[in-house]
């Protein structure tokens, strides 16, 4: 394809001129007419363009068997696929004056045609045998026709008409209409395959097989992307808008039109605040992550992730450690600035700022011994006292007096002797050991309690066998002076 045809085919919606046989498109070269034919878009015809010398009635019939006839109407969009190569041939097309001498009509048209771009002293009425007329690429644009002699062997353009079902387009109709073709039948030329009715939101071209570029979208791809879709174009779905690249740094969303909330920051919000930012919610630029109230103490940097060197510490990292601090670069905790490993000799303190004294280390020292002292006795005493403990608490003893008891002689008359029923219980050994022992009033005197003495007036009643015996279950508990033994023994 020369430079002339290319030019052509780019102004007139991609057709492929001079010997070509497609109608370029983007996605597929589509052919429209029969091999050897050209299409001419706008008039919706293919043309062939013969080159072998036939008279007219011969060249007529031949275009006839394609289901055509010879060029007619010829126009400026004809014209441009005709004259694409540049060779000045004459053609024979479908135009006479053969039935009325000077009233020129085209083969499909009855009537008379006037207006035609004849050639300087066209058309030739002087000689009534030239009935026919010829197409001829003239420089002088408008001046392309001449008449001649019928009987004249001359090259000659034919032209047909295809014609397909519906949704159905190109030669043998072998194309469908494409789906991106406005409307519910998706129509199309069914000669061209352009789309009769537009097309589909985000599609452009004669039939809308050609997506919206990527900052556009919509009806005719009329509407602008997002300005904060992410990517280098702002690139966004050509059919609905929503952004396909994400979002640019500071924003989220579908259309990316929601700016970051507190914490995130970023493309699309998808990275968080820095925890070591300053103020009470870590709040950092949305664009770039740069904390917006500088650091927590200890840390430094725009997002405040660096802690402090070694040798400072505190806002801003602005503070010095102490130089009593021990080790060999008198590091301290970035944070609060206290000595990590000590402090030097004759410093406390937890940022080894207070100097020792010798009346301090005195005190200290002293304070030492002291409270080593009273823990060592307070051991020895817990010693003592465990080693010296009872085993078993001594018992308890009651006693329980019972009411004065009147005696009486045989001869029924009332004695001078009284009797009383001391009871003596010991308790506190084990729940079974329990004694009774009874005793004469005249040994009252020598019988005390735990709680007190018995005084020697009260009467007791004296059993029969003196009340010397002693009844004891486990364990036996002396008796001497009626007080009792420690239980262990």
């Amino acid at each position: 394809m020369n430079k002339l045809s290319l030019d052509l085919a780019l102004s007139i919606s991609c057709v492929c001129f001079l010997f070509d046989i497609y109608l370029c498109a983007t996605s597929q070269d589509i052919r429209l007419c029969p091999p050897g034919w050209h299409a001419a878009i706008k008039p919706r015809v293919c043309l062939q363009i013969n080159y072998q010398l036939r008279k007219y009635e011969v060249a007529r019939q031949i275009c006839q068997t394609f289901g055509g006839d010879l060029l007619i109407n010829f126009d400026e969009e004809k014209a441009k696929v005709i004259f694409a190569d540049g060779r000045r041939k004459p053609f024979i097309i479908g135009l006479n004056h053969q039935k009325n001498f000077g009233v020129f009509r085209w083969l499909d048209n009855p009537r008379e045609i006037t207006n035609l771009p004849w050639a300087a002293s066209q058309p030739d009425l002087y000689n009534r045998d030239k009935r026919c007329v010829l197409l001829i690429n003239n420089p002088v644009v408008g001046s392309n026709m001449h008449t001649f002699r019928c009987r004249e062997a001359l090259n000659y353009i034919c032209e047909s008409y295809p014609d397909c079902p519906t949704n159905t387009f190109g030669f043998e109709c072998a194309y469908t209409c494409n789906l991106n073709c406005a409307g519910q039948s998706n129509a199309c030329d069914n000669f061209t395959g352009f789309c009769k009715h537009g097309c589909d939101d985000g599609y452009l071209g004669d039939r809308c097989d050609v997506p919206c570029a990527h900052s556009t979208f919509g009806k005719d791809c009329s509407k602008k992307c997002p300005e904060n879709c992410g990517g280098p174009v702002n690139a966004c779905n050509n059919v609905n808008g929503l952004c396909t690249d994400g979002c640019d740094a500071g924003y989220k969303g579908q259309t990316c039109n929601e700016p970051c909330t507190k914490n995130t920051f970023g493309q699309s919000c998808l990275e968080s605040c820095n925890s070591k930012c300053g103020g009470p919610a870590d709040a950092c630029d949305r664009f770039t992550g740069f904390c917006s109230n500088g650091c927590d103490d200890g840390y430094q940097g725009d997002r405040c992730e660096a802690p402090c060197a070694i040798t400072f510490f505190g806002v801003n990292c602005s503070e010095i450690c102490s130089q009593n601090c021990g080790g060999q670069n008198n590091t301290c905790d970035n944070v609060d600035g206290f000595c990590k490993e000590g402090c030097d000799e004759g410093y406390f303190g937890k940022r080894c700022q207070t100097r020792q004294t010798r009346s301090s280390t005195a005190i200290i020292l002293n304070l030492t011994k002291v409270v080593a002292a009273l823990m060592f006795l307070l051991i020895f005493l817990t010693i003592v006292l465990v080693s010296f403990r009872p085993r078993n608490p001594p018992p308890i003893i009651a006693y329980i007096n019972e009411p004065e008891v009147r005696m009486h002689n045989l001869d029924g008359t009332e004695d001078n002797t009284t009797e009383v029923g001391p009871t003596l219980s010991v308790s506190g050994v084990k729940s079974s050991s329990i004694f009774t022992r009874s005793v004469p009033s005249d040994q009252l005197s020598s019988l005390h309690a735990g709680s007190g003495s018995i005084e020697s007036h009260t009467n007791f009643r004296a059993p029969d066998n003196h009340a010397d015996d002693v009844s004891v279950e486990r364990p036996s508990i002396p008796h001497d002076n009626d007080v009792p033994a420690d239980s262990s023994s």
